[in-house]
């Protein structure tokens, strides 16, 4: 009967430190902290992590790459860059270990340019 219980509260040890495991593996999130210049924080990357953000907008692209700090978060400011939906098409942040996270953009109801 004791080794029933032993093995039984083994078996919930390991349940309960596995799941501790993968909750730490959150996901990485990717926000926009200031419009001018555009500046975004992203978290939930490994510890010193290798991460590589990229802006793309209709005509421009800018990249920074950048290391996680002890906590997995980061700070990306891209001088030069504002918020402005309708010529930015994404922001995407992605570690060396391939986890990734993106911004999402709210669809941009954007004026048509005038007619010549």
């Amino acid at each position: 009967m004791r080794s029933a219980v032993a093995l039984i509260t083994a078996s919930l040890v390991l349940t309960v430190a596995a799941g501790a495991a993968a909750s730490s593996q959150s996901r990485p999130t990717l926000r926009i902290t200031a419009g001018a210049p555009l500046t975004v924080r992203g978290a939930g990357f490994a510890s010193h992590e290798r991460v590589t953000v990229r802006l793309t907008t209709d005509r421009l692209r800018a990249v920074k790459r950048l290391r996680a700090t002890a906590t997995g978060g980061f700070t990306a400011r891209f001088d030069g860059f504002s918020v402005y939906p309708c010529a930015i098409t994404s922001i995407v942040a992605v570690a060396a270990s391939g986890r990734s996270a993106a911004v999402k953009m709210p669809p941009a109801q954007c004026p048509q340019p005038p007619a010549p």
